[in-house]
């Protein structure tokens, strides 16, 4: 077998295996996401207040409310804009 034909033989197999990577990755990532907004649900039910918990979890008001939006787009099958400058993460 040529460079070139293994090449082709290799190419769908590469490209399975990075793409297994990136879908652990973002699922990782929006599991890390999920567990914020949960942690921050509950100290809110326990009455503790958002500098109390901006301070601890380095996630304010705002950026809380839109991580719970993406998290909400993601269970509608939209694309995910986890990291970016509005996330607050």
């Amino acid at each position: 077998m040529n460079y070139v034909e293994q090449m082709i033989e290799r190419g769908p197999r590469q490209g399975l295996r990075e793409g297994r990577q990136e879908g652990l990755h973002a699922g990782r990532r929006e599991g890390e996401l999920r567990g914020q907004v949960r942690t921050i649900e509950r100290l809110l039910v326990c009455g503790v207040p958002w500098s109390t918990i901006e301070a601890a979890t380095g996630i304010g008001e705002d950026a809380f409310r839109n991580l719970k939006r993406q998290l909400d787009g993601m269970d509608d099958g939209a694309a995910p804009v986890v990291g970016s400058r509005n996330s607050g993460v």
